[in-house]
């Protein structure tokens, strides 16, 4: 398993538009990918830093859900905008081989 860890900065006030974008677009086409696994939002809303860590399968698994997102935005000119200015914020997008994973048990 592998997890594509993004690092990016925003205005404070545009964290709530990101995460709305998030929701709409990320999700969804992550959702049509059989290799997803997890995503997380993470944000720092004083500051406008947020962080956005996805677990995937296999890297491809994670370009496949990227181009379906691409493709969500075709003809939809203000997500583009959204998009374009996420994108921007951009500070780093780097994979990781997950080295181990836990989960919250009920006992």
């Amino acid at each position: 398993m592998i997890a594509r860890v993004t690092t990016a900065q925003s205005r404070p006030e545009d964290i709530d538009e990101t995460l709305q974008f998030f929701e709409a677009i990320g999700v969804p086409s992550c959702l049509g990918v059989a290799g997803f696994k997890a995503a997380y939002f993470l944000v720092d809303r004083a500051s406008g830093k947020w962080l956005e860590v996805s677990l995937w399968e296999s890297k491809e698994a994670d370009e496949e859900a990227m181009a379906a997102g691409a493709k969500r935005l075709e003809g939809n000119e203000k997500d583009q905008m959204i998009g374009a200015r996420i994108h921007a914020g951009v500070i780093s997008a780097e994979y990781y081989e997950v080295g181990a994973a836990t989960t919250a048990r009920r006992v």
